[in-house]
């Protein structure tokens, strides 16, 4: 982001790779006023190392990490962020209720998610402390039992739900009466898949206003985002 009579922002995505982050910081550096960075790089030891010691070529008071934040990395930054398995948790107690009277929650995820193992964790607490019954698995389940719960985390980025979505109706059950599904992440388009797609999502809105913000007044401090369910339909 570079400032001036008009803000001129140029995106750059990296795609958790991080040879092209390291282009992008070669071929940017010193151009902008400041640096918003998304820190989604695979979570290794040595990945993250690596990230770290990247990110550390951009001064603090140009940096500003969204989304995820690398809490082990120090200095006065801007951070606004999503805590993926703390959120979780808070998420599905808005449906407390509802998942304690259903025989069972499903948490269908990628086995490629990078942020699936946190939010499995953070599941998994959520069940435990509550005694529902909890499977993981990594794709839709051939049969469909009625009065169960599925959270679908990967459902914008693959066909999970949509595999989920068939299966029910073939077997001639009903979204959001007989079997219920929640998504993570809240898009636009949720509000008519299936005609209400309930989510649990962080406030992306809220995330770009504070980074946003930031930027225009000249100040870094570290936010953690609301992170709501939305409830429609399925749920």
């Amino acid at each position: 982001v570079e400032l001036g009579d008009k803000a001129d922002l140029t995106i750059l995505t990296h795609n958790q790779n991080l040879d092209l982050f390291t282009y992008y910081l070669d071929t940017s550096l010193d151009k902008y006023d400041y640096y918003v960075i998304s820190p989604h790089f695979p979570l290794d030891d040595k990945s993250q190392a690596l990230a770290t010691k990247l990110i550390a070529r951009v001064p603090n008071r140009k940096l500003i990490m969204v989304d995820h934040w690398l809490k082990s990395y120090s200095g006065n930054y801007g951070a606004v962020y999503q805590d993926f398995e703390n959120d979780v948790y808070e998420g599905l107690m808005q449906g407390l209720e509802k998942l304690q009277s259903a025989s069972a929650l499903k948490v269908i995820t990628l086995s490629s998610s990078l942020y699936g193992p946190m939010i499995c964790k953070g599941v998994e607490r959520f069940t435990k402390e509550f005694n529902i019954p909890v499977e993981f698995i990594h794709s839709a389940p051939e049969i469909i039992h009625p009065n169960e719960a599925f959270l679908v985390v990967n459902s914008q980025l693959d066909s999970g739900l949509a595999a989920l979505a068939r299966r029910i109706k073939e077997q001639n059950l009903e979204v959001g009466k007989d079997v219920f599904i929640i998504s993570y992440n809240e898009f636009d388009l949720n509000e008519v898949v299936l005609n209400g797609l309930t989510t649990i999502s962080t406030d992306f809105k809220q995330m770009g206003k504070i980074a946003a913000d930031m930027i225009l007044n000249h100040k870094t401090i570290k936010v953690h985002c609301d992170f709501n369910m939305t409830r429609r339909g399925t749920f």
